[in-house]
């Protein structure tokens, strides 16, 4: 999406590898931190890019829980932000939150319905935690908007999954590995309350700043 490319086009200017990276974070973060001080008390004024190219760069560290905070945080100050929306559906397909991955990309195709990246993304999710019956939902919109290649390969896709959890021995995904979204926030969209649940659930893998620090100062 755009901000990878914003994110490897400043680490090339800066330098090359995780160097470069970390000092596009320094320069990120010192721009949230303006903002905070600007509007101390209205988070309306802020502007989520900075928090989502930060998110980002935890991303490209795989840093999975800490990136979702950032998409989360930035989803604070604009609810429909695309970019947001969908890379936290991408940073949380690496976690044990995947059904909060669904809400996510699924927000992001609601917001951004065109969008066929964020689509894809979307379908694919579906496809991996095999809601094959979600998939087929979503089809008839894929078809409308996308090209006869592009729709071609997401049917195919769809067709060899089937066949491969038809040939295995247990297709299903052990529970024990997947954080359920809580009973109250079943059935509802991605709402305030949900994206809170979710915040306070990752703040528990977060590690402390300074080890961070270590990481990315190379």
């Amino acid at each position: 999406m755009v901000n990878l490319g914003l994110i490897y086009k400043l680490a090339e200017v800066l330098d090359v590898g995780h160097k470069g990276e970390s000092e596009a974070a320094k320069l990120f973060k010192a721009a949230v931190d303006k903002d905070k001080a600007n509007y101390p008390n209205d988070i309306s004024k802020r502007n989520p890019a900075a928090l989502v190219n930060l998110g980002v760069i935890e991303y490209e560290f795989n840093r999975y829980e800490d990136a979702a905070i950032l998409f989360l945080d930035a989803l604070a100050i604009k609810p429909d932000d695309q970019e947001a929306l969908c890379n936290l559906g991408l940073a949380l397909k690496h976690t044990a939150y995947k059904e909060y991955a669904s809400l996510a990309l699924e927000e992001a195709v609601n917001v951004s319905p065109g969008n066929t990246f964020v689509l894809t993304n979307y379908m694919m999710l579906l496809l991996e935690s095999q809601k094959f019956d979600d998939f087929k939902k979503v089809l008839p919109h894929a078809k409308r908007i996308m090209d006869q290649k592009e729709f071609s390969e997401i049917n195919k896709l769809f067709e060899e999954f089937q066949q491969a959890v038809a040939g295995s021995i247990d297709p299903s995904i052990p529970e024990v590995l997947v954080a359920p979204v809580p009973e109250a926030m079943k059935g509802k969209s991605f709402s305030t309350d949900t994206k809170n649940t979710l915040k306070k659930q990752l703040m528990t893998h977060v590690r402390p700043i300074q080890e961070v620090e270590d990481d990315v100062d190379v």
